[in-house]
C-alpha cells in the first residue's frame, strides 16, 4: 500500500500483461515443474509477492471467492480493488487461496471438488523461500517428460504429506502454484512429487 491508503497499481498495460501472464501460467500448468518467470509486468503489492500478484490479476475476478492466509491478509484491499473478488473469512469455499506454504499445510480446510466436479477444487498459491535452491524434489506424471527434478526452499514436509493423502480422492483435490519473487512453478493434482534424500 502507498501512503495515505492509496492502492498500488496493478498491471501497467492490463490487456497485454494479463495475456502474457496467462500464457506463462498455462505453460506452467502444461509442464509441471517448469520454472516460469512473470517479471516485468508491473504487478506489485503489500502482502503477496510479484508472482502471486500477477496470478491474481490474471485469474481472479468477481466470480472467484478468495481466502487469504494471515501472511497475505494485507493484500485484501488491493485484491478487492483490482480483481473485485470476494475475500472469505473461511477457506473451505474459496476458489483461490493465497499465503505462505508454511501456513497452508492443512489441506482439509480447502475445497477439494468431487469426482463429478473436480474443477471445484481450490487453487492454492503458496509462497516459498526459493524455487532455485533448497531441497531437491522429483516430479512425475502427465506433462513431465519421464521425470523432472526441481529445487524448492521452504516447502514443508507436512504439506507434501497432506497432498499425498488427498490422492486417494482423485480426481478431487487441490492444485498448487508455488511462488517466490517473480517466479512460479505449477503443481497440478495429477503430478506426483517426492523429496529426494
Amino acid at each position: 500500500m502507498l501512503a495515505n491508503d492509496q492502492i498500488e497499481p496493478g498491471f501497467e498495460n492490463p490487456a497485454i500483461d494479463a495475456q502474457r501472464v496467462f500464457r506463462a501460467v498455462m505453460e506452467g500448468w502444461a509442464r509441471p515443474g517448469q520454472l516460469v518467470d512473470v517479471s516485468g509486468f508491473g504487478a506489485s503489492t503489500v502482502g503477496i509477492d510479484h508472482a502471486s500478484a500477477a496470478v491474481a490479476l490474471t485469474l481472479v475476478d468477481a466470480d472467484t471467492p478468495t481466502y487469504l492466509a494471515p501472511s497475505a491478509e494485507r493484500a485484501a484491499p488491493w485484491l478487492r480493488f483490482h480483481c473485485g473478488c470476494p475475500i472469505l473469512e473461511a477457506s473451505e469455499k474459496a476458489s483461490f487461496v493465497f499465503g505462505s506454504a508454511k501456513e497452508l499445510t492443512d489441506l482439509s480446510r480447502f475445497a477439494h471438488g468431487s469426482a463429478m466436479e473436480p474443477e471445484l477444487g481450490a487453487r492454492v498459491i503458496a509462497a516459498v523461500d526459493s524455487l532455485e535452491s533448497g531441497d531437491a524434489y522429483l516430479l512425475t506424471g502427465p506433462g513431465v517428460d519421464a521425470e523432472q527434478r526441481i529445487s524448492i526452499s521452504g516447502l514443508p514436509d507436512a504439506l507434501l504429506e497432506a497432498r499425498t493423502k488427498l490422492r486417494r480422492h482423485f480426481p478431487a483435490g487441490v492444485d498448487f502454484v508455488f511462488v517466490a519473487g517473480s517466479r512460479l512453478v505449477c503443481l497440478p493434482r495429477t503430478t506426483l512429487i517426492q523429496k529426494e534424500s
